[in-house]
């Protein structure tokens, strides 16, 4: 059956949660986020890379991914701060910002990340950026010396487009040990997905986050697989004689391999052209599901 990883790869849905930096040029560059916190007072806050707040016993690396304690209370206090993706957990990024008493974070992609954007439970006002913003940002915060922005707390934006979009997360096949194996089978939502969630552990199940409640955006083949494990177990309902293969092979010659409109399915931007890279069937194997049929 198709209901682990690699064979049901996450991708996106239309729906998104929006967080704008908006810059003292009015530029607005467009986010992800889930932080339940806003940035105190209707006015700009000054903008700096993490590595021009690199501490003294930190290197200008550790700096850049906002490892916990590589920056300088002194030069972060007050300030939102750009830290780079990589390494270390979006959430862990932000909470180095908040122990040096920064006011806010902007995550920038890395490369190889491109320009996926993924909702987190940040502990301090933030978003998440995509890397051709994040370079066009740096370049900005180095050509002058008194950048200034604020953070727009984060809503539910519905019908959002590309969609479906493939995580930057989601391994691609055939599979590394016997190639002849084509994977993955087929792709289902599994980016931001809004799922029941335990309320013994705070949303990062990071140690320092003391918060709780019942439900969490949670990103990955976790929530991938459970979509196109109701699909089979809908069809076994109303086909009970169809073997496992009967139904992984229903859910794959049906599955659709494009976008509403006919756009094929996109791949997740590696930005060294600044274009959305197409697909194909290594990345989103048949498509995504699509149950009626």
């Amino acid at each position: 059956m198709i209901l682990s990883h690699p064979s049901a790869p996450p991708s996106t849905m239309d729906r998104e949660f929006p967080a704008y930096l908006v810059l003292d040029s009015k530029k607005r560059i467009k986010g992800q986020s889930l932080s339940p916190t806003r940035l105190p007072g209707n006015k700009y806050y000054q903008l700096i890379s993490s590595e021009e707040a690199k501490g003294a016993n930190a290197t200008a690396t550790q700096a850049k991914l906002c490892i916990e304690g590589s920056l300088d209370k002194a030069k972060v206090e007050g300030n939102i701060v750009v830290c780079i993706r990589g390494k270390n957990a979006h959430v862990e990024k932000g909470e180095a910002v908040r122990r040096a008493r920064g006011a806010g974070l902007v995550l920038a992609n890395d490369e190889a990340s491109g320009n996926e954007m993924t909702a987190d439970a940040h502990v301090l006002p933030a978003t998440h950026i995509t890397y051709t913003d994040g370079r066009a940002l740096l370049a900005y915060l180095n050509s002058t010396t008194s950048a200034s922005g604020y953070i727009t707390a984060p809503y539910t934006a519905l019908g959002t487009k590309p969609v479906p979009f493939m995580a930057a997360f989601s391994s691609q096949g055939p599979n590394t040990v016997t190639p002849q194996i084509l994977k993955p089978d087929i792709t289902e939502p599994g980016v931001s997905i809004l799922a029941a969630f335990t309320g013994l552990a705070g949303p990062t199940g990071l140690t320092f986050d003391e918060r709780h409640g019942l439900f969490n955006a949670e990103s990955g083949t976790s929530m991938s697989c459970p979509h196109v494990a109701g699909v089979a177990g809908l069809l076994k309902a109303l086909h009970p004689d169809w073997s496992p293969a009967a139904i992984k092979s229903a859910i794959m010659t049906t599955g659709i391999g494009y976008q509403p409109a006919h756009v094929p399915i996109c791949w997740h931007v590696f930005v060294l052209a600044d274009t959305i890279a197409l697909a194909d069937a290594l990345q989103p194997g048949s498509g995504t599901t699509w149950g009626s049929r």
